[in-house]
């Protein structure tokens, strides 16, 4: 029998093949993380909530290569049914999608028997460092911790999961590395070829941006001229993209601030306002030095185009994070039934 798990890692997802190729990215984050845990003897629980899945198709468990001879990593599948899903389908409420994503992550944390909970997303490829540093057991209370996202493009040979180069390919992947997703702000930068280099770049554009919009603010309320920039200088403090790709913390806060609200219209900005949330709630948003990486795929909205749908979470975004800061308590899932803790449910452990 395996140790009580320090730490539960929670993805969501959904047979599906989202973005094109789901499964080699899932099965890819999935060896690839059971690896370093193994080697770093940390005892842990990967919960996956399998959402909605599509009875026609072969379910994730039957598709995927998962890792063999796991002493310090448990796997659990979590199936939530169509219809739990069609529960939560209301168009006034939210858009309708086959997978809610943070409802489906409250379910995961909801169950989760770590002492630490990380939530992030079923692509994510987590720096040995930071498998390292989470292994040595002194994380707090009292804090999030939260890593910078870095995107990188896959190659297209195929990869053996069971005799993965660590050192290898994570020196391959940050060679690939094209995008930051950094507290502030997303930068596409694909030179020079240094990482640190270029995180420190783009840090210091974020950092000459947020002063220049906070001189702009001064300025206009000084000569009551009417404010013509209208960007808020909070979206710069905190992780307002790819908030979900790492987020871990106690049980207790997890509890505390109960998970990821759940009547946000799409996903995008529901993780900044958990982040914001829990910031309020006296915790400190604690920034890792070391990142994830994230595998590259097409996605289900166009970061790049107008949206009428993340248009409508931004400006979410923009009103709720000021009522947040200012009045944190209140702002919660209202019901205590959030995850759905009393909801039987299918699970197979392995």
């Amino acid at each position: 029998m395996k140790e009580q798990p320090y730490l539960s890692i929670v993805y969501c997802g959904r047979n599906d093949n989202y973005g094109g190729d789901f499964n080699r990215r899932l099965e890819l984050s999935v060896n690839w993380l059971s690896g370093l845990l193994e080697k770093y003897a940390l005892p842990s629980e990967l919960i996956i909530v399998n959402y909605n899945p599509i009875l026609d198709k072969p379910t994730l468990k039957d598709v995927i290569r998962w890792p063999v001879n796991r002493k310090y990593l448990s796997i659990r599948i979590i199936d939530v049914p169509k219809e739990i899903h069609e529960n939560y389908v209301d168009d006034s409420v939210r858009k309708t999608l086959p997978l809610f994503e943070f409802i489906a992550k409250n379910i995961g944390i909801r169950r989760a028997k770590g002492e630490y909970i990380l939530c992030t997303n079923a692509d994510v490829i987590f720096s040995e460092k930071l498998v390292s540093f989470i292994a040595q057991k002194e994380l707090s209370l009292g804090k999030l911790y939260r890593s910078d996202r870095l995107d990188f493009k896959r190659a297209g040979e195929e990869i053996d999961v069971s005799k993965i180069d660590y050192e290898r390919f994570e020196r391959n992947i940050r060679n690939q590395v094209f995008e930051f997703y950094t507290r502030g702000g997303v930068t596409r930068m694909e030179s020079p070829k240094s990482i640190p280099l270029r995180l420190m770049m783009v840090k210091s554009r974020i950092f000459l941006e947020k002063n220049k919009f906070r001189l702009f603010d001064w300025w206009n309320t000084k000569l009551k001229l009417e404010q013509y920039l209208k960007k808020d200088i909070f979206v710069y403090d905190y992780h307002c993209s790819a908030s979900g790709d790492m987020a871990l913390m106690h049980r207790n806060h997890w509890s505390e601030i109960k998970g990821y609200l759940e009547d946000t219209w799409i996903s995008t900005h529901t993780d900044t306002l958990q982040v914001i949330m829990t910031a309020a709630f006296g915790l400190q948003v604690h920034d890792l030095p070391y990142p994830v990486y994230h595998q590259h795929h097409e996605r289900r909205f166009d970061f790049g185009e107008v949206n009428p749908d993340m248009d409508r979470m931004y400006q979410r975004l923009l009103r709720d994070g000021k009522e947040i800061l200012e009045n944190p308590k209140p702002y919660t899932n209202s019901s205590d039934n959030w995850g759905m803790p009393t909801t039987e449910l299918e699970e197979i452990t392995f």
